[in-house]
């Protein structure tokens, strides 16, 4: 036989063997996708404030000499609340013209200089934060503001806000499997989203407050995690 026919011939026998059909595509697993959110109420245990002293004087440098005396006060003043260095920032500093009022069309005139520092400060003991206000402004802060109070460490309560999420995707998706005649199974995947950052929720029935000190109220802070989550789900 020449080799022309011996490939006839196997060409002719794989072309009569049956032929295994392909199992056909298995379809994806039914699932249930739900979102699950999670809410832990705290009070906050850290302020962070705005505070500054705005000087003005008719020469730049008088007004600058000012200013650095009056936050010098304000250091020593936050000193003795022992609030550390490492919990002050420098927010602005700036040094402006101020210019006095002229007729239209005249060039306008340097009437004298405004010098402006602000820092933020942290506060880890809030309790106090209406009598350290008040004291500030005494020695010479004329401008307060910006009060925002947050958790100093919120890891642990985030964690516990991450599993009130997934327990509340897995209540949701019970009840779309309930209404839809099926068995909720395993969790098939958990995607966290972006957390917003702690929301003040209501002030709290005691004012932080001293005599002759600054009211403040703290509040409760909100925070939230809010995830996707999907189920198997079978007949």
């Amino acid at each position: 036989m020449n080799c022309r026919y011996l490939l006839a011939v196997l060409l002719a026998l794989l072309a009569s063997a049956p032929v295994a059909a392909a199992d056909p595509p298995k379809e994806s697993e039914p699932a249930i996708t739900v979102g699950g959110e999670g809410t832990i109420t705290v009070a906050p245990d850290t302020a962070h404030v705005d505070v500054g002293v705005i000087s003005e004087a008719a020469k730049a440098s008088a007004a600058l000499t000012d200013n650095n005396r009056a936050m010098e006060r304000l250091f020593d003043t936050l000193a003795a609340f022992e609030i550390d260095r490492r919990d002050l920032q420098t927010r602005s500093f700036n040094v402006h013209p101020r210019y006095q009022p002229t007729a239209q069309g005249e060039e306008p005139k340097i009437s004298g200089y405004r010098v402006t520092n602000q820092v933020t400060v942290t506060m880890r003991k809030i309790e106090g934060l209406g009598k350290l206000i008040d004291a500030l402004v005494g020695q010479g802060a004329n401008r307060v503001g910006g009060i925002r109070f947050a958790v100093a460490d919120p890891t642990a309560l985030l964690d516990k806000a991450r599993a009130v999420a997934v327990e509340d995707a897995r209540r949701r998706a019970g009840v779309f499997a309930r209404a839809a005649g099926l068995k909720l199974g395993r969790v098939v995947f958990v995607r966290e989203r972006s957390a917003p950052p702690p929301m003040p929720l209501r002030p709290r029935a005691a004012m932080m407050h001293a005599e002759s000190a600054v009211p403040v109220a703290s509040g409760e802070l909100q925070l939230r995690v809010h995830v996707t989550a999907g189920f198997a789900a079978g007949g």
